[in-house]
C-alpha cells in the first residue's frame, strides 16, 4: 500500500475515534451545535449578515457544522462530510440553523410540537394580535383553534371545490392581457412582456380569488376598499420580522409605555395595525352576514359556515370570523409570494426558451388551442408541472422563512438545543443540495421527471411553503393558483425580452435582491420590464 494510502487511512482513523469520543466520553451536558466563534456578551452579533443569509448559513455550515459519517467499502476510508446544523449567538439568544433535510427530518420533524414556537415579540402584542393571528403566534390553544379553522377549509380536497372561481378569474386575467395593447402582437401565440402593469394585474387576480372564495366578495379595482385594509397589514409586517426595526422588539419593558411616549411615527404605526387588523378580521365578516339577512349574499365558505351555526354561539361566530379572517390575510400574504415565484417564472422562461417549446409542445398535444388548461388536464401534463417544481426549488421566496422557538430542551445527535432558541430551517440550502440537484443553479425541469416521462415526487418541495406543523396553511390553493396560470400562459403566450427604443433587447441580468432578513424577489430591472 502507498504512503498516501496509509497516511490517509491514519487521518480517517483518527477523526473516526475523535467523533467516538465525542458520542461517547465527553460526559453527560451536551454542548450547542459548532458555529464560528462567539465574542463575550456579543456573541456573533458583528458577524450576522444583514443581506441573503441563507448563502452565509450555508458556508458556515460547511466550515463549522456537525460531521457525519460515511463509509467508502472500496477504498477503506471512513470520510467526514460538511456539517448540516449550526448555531450562532445574538446578545445572548441561541439561533440554530438547519441546512440538510436529513438533519431536519430527524429532529424538527420528528419532533414537531417541540418546535412550534415564535420569538417574543412585544410590538405583536401591543397591536392586539396575540392569538388572532396565525402564523405570528406560538402555537397554543387559540393558535390551534384558529388554524384548524383555516385548515378544513383549505385541505387539498376542499380547494376542489374552489377550482371554478380560480379557472374564471384566470380566464378574465387572460383577457386583460390580450386587450392592453402595449407589447402585443397581433399573432397566434402573441408575444407578452412582463411588465408593472401585468404584476398589478396578478396581484389582483389573487386577491379577488380569495374574496370571493371566502367571502363570495367580487373585486371590481383593484383599489377596492377590501383589498386596501389588507394591504395596511401587509404594511406592518416588516416591523414584526425584522430584528432591531423597533425598538419596543429590543427593549420589551418600554412596550409598557404609551404609544406618544416613543414617538409620533410609532403611535400612528401602532394604531394603524390595530385598526386594519380588525378591520381584516370582522368587516368582510359582517359584509356576509348583512348579505345574508338582505338575501344579497354570494355562496361562499362564511355563509355555509354561517348558515350552520347557531345564532346564539358567539364564541364559534368569533373564531371563524378569525379563523377564515386569517385565511383572507394569509393567503392575500401568499400574494406576494405567489408573484416573486411568477417572476422567477417569467425569468426562467426567457433565459430558457427551448423549455417554452417543450411545454407548448406538450399543451398541444393534451388541449390543442381552443380553451385554456384545465385542473383535470393536470395529471396529463408532466412538464408544465415539472416546471412549477423547479421554480419553487430554484428561488423559494422565503429562503429561512419566519423563525420558530423551542418549546422545551432539545438533544440531538448529542447535542443539546435549548428551550427558547431560534430555530430556522435553509430551505435554500436544502433545495440546492447538490447530491440530491446536480447542477443545482441550473434551471432543469427535467430532474423531476422519470425516463417514462412521468412526475417524480419530491418531498422536500415541502420546504418552498415552510416546514412541520408551521407550514403554511394555504400551501395547496397557492399551488392549483400558481399552476394555472403558468400552463395558461404558456398556452397562448411566448414569453420574450422586452426591447428599448432602438429595438433592441434588453438584457436580463436574473438579480434578485433582499426583503429584510427572511425573503427576496427577483428585482424588475432584471426582467426588463417596461415600467406603466
Amino acid at each position: 500500500m502507498s504512503p498516501s494510502y496509509l497516511l490517509i487511512d491514519a487521518l480517517a482513523a483518527t477523526a473516526f475515534f475523535a467523533l467516538l469520543y465525542r458520542q461517547f466520553f465527553r460526559g453527560s451536558a451536551p454542548s450547542l451545535p459548532p458555529g464560528p466563534p462567539r465574542l463575550p456578551l456579543f456573541g456573533n452579533a458583528f458577524d450576522l449578515p444583514t443581506e441573503f443569509p441563507w448563502k452565509q448559513y450555508a458556508k458556515w455550515s460547511e466550515k463549522y457544522g456537525m460531521p457525519s459519517l460515511a463509509y467508502a467499502s472500496l477504498l477503506s476510508l471512513i470520510v467526514l462530510h460538511a456539517g448540516d446544523v449550526i448555531s450562532l449567538e445574538f446578545f445572548g439568544q441561541t439561533i440554530i440553523v438547519f441546512n440538510s433535510h436529513s438533519a431536519l427530518k430527524d429532529s424538527v420533524l420528528a419532533r414537531s410540537s417541540a418546535f412550534t414556537g415564535r420569538p417574543p415579540n412585544k410590538f405583536l402584542d401591543m397591536l392586539g394580535w396575540l392569538g388572532s393571528n396565525i402564523p405570528m403566534t406560538t402555537a397554543g390553544r387559540e393558535w390551534r383553534e384558529r388554524r384548524r379553522v383555516f385548515e378544513d377549509h383549505f385541505k387539498p380536497a376542499a380547494t376542489r371545490k374552489y377550482r371554478h372561481v380560480q379557472t374564471q378569474k384566470i380566464v378574465n386575467l387572460l383577457k386583460c392581457i390580450v386587450d392592453k395593447p402595449d407589447g402585443i402582437d397581433d399573432h397566434t401565440r402573441e408575444h407578452v412582456l412582463f411588465s408593472l402593469y401585468y404584476c398589478s394585474l396578478f396581484t389582483a387576480y389573487t386577491g379577488a380569488i380569495i374574496l370571493d372564495v371566502v367571502y363570495g366578495y367580487d373585486v371590481k379595482t383593484r383599489d377596492d376598499h377590501f383589498i386596501k385594509i389588507n394591504e395596511d397589514v401587509m404594511s406592518i409586517l416588516p416591523y414584526l420580522t425584522l430584528p432591531g426595526a423597533l425598538i419596543v422588539n429590543t427593549l420589551p419593558i418600554l412596550g409598557s409605555l404609551p404609544p406618544w411616549m416613543l414617538g409620533r411615527h410609532f403611535a400612528a404605526l401602532v394604531e394603524k395595525g390595530r385598526r386594519s387588523w380588525q378591520q381584516v378580521l370582522y368587516e368582510p365578516f359582517e359584509w356576509v352576514k348583512e348579505g345574508m339577512k338582505n338575501g344579497t349574499a354570494k355562496e361562499s365558505l362564511l355563509r355555509t359556515s354561517l348558515a350552520d351555526l347557531n345564532d346564539r354561539d358567539t364564541e364559534e361566530a368569533r373564531l371563524l370570523a378569525e379563523g377564515l379572517g386569517n385565511a383572507y390575510f394569509g393567503l392575500a400574504h401568499c400574494t406576494s409570494e405567489t408573484l416573486a415565484t411568477l417572476r422567477t417564472f417569467i425569468l426562467n422562461m426567457v433565459l430558457n426558451p427551448h423549455t417554452q417549446v417543450k411545454a407548448r409542445e406538450e399543451l398541444d398535444r393534451v388541449i390543442g388551442r381552443e380553451r385554456i388548461p384545465d385542473f383535470s388536464d393536470r395529471p396529463n401534463l408532466p412538464y408544465v408541472n415539472a416546471i412549477l417544481m423547479e421554480t419553487l426549488r430554484l428561488h423559494p421566496t422565503t429562503p429561512v422563512g419566519l423563525p420558530h422557538t423551542t418549546e422545551e430542551d432539545v438533544v440531538y445527535d448529542g447535542f443539546y438545543i435549548p428551550k427558547g432558541a431560534m430555530v430556522f430551517a435553509n430551505a435554500w440550502a436544502i433545495l440546492r443540495d447538490p447530491k440530491r440537484y446536480p447542477e443545482p443553479d441550473v434551471f432543469r425541469p427535467e430532474r423531476y421527471l422519470s425516463a417514462e416521462g412521468r412526475v417524480i415526487d419530491d418531498p422536500q418541495m415541502e420546504y418552498a411553503f415552510g416546514y412541520g406543523s408551521r407550514r403554511c396553511p394555504g400551501r395547496h390553493f397557492a399551488d392549483a393558483t400558481l399552476w394555472l396560470y403558468m400552463a395558461s400562459v404558456l398556452a397562448f403566450f411566448e414569453i420574450r425580452k422586452t426591447k428599448n427604443e432602438d429595438g433592441k433587447e434588453i438584457p436580463v441580468d436574473g438579480e434578485y435582491k433582499a426583503v429584510g432578513l427572511f425573503k427576496y424577489v427577483l428585482s424588475l430591472h432584471a426582467l426588463g420590464v417596461n415600467h406603466a
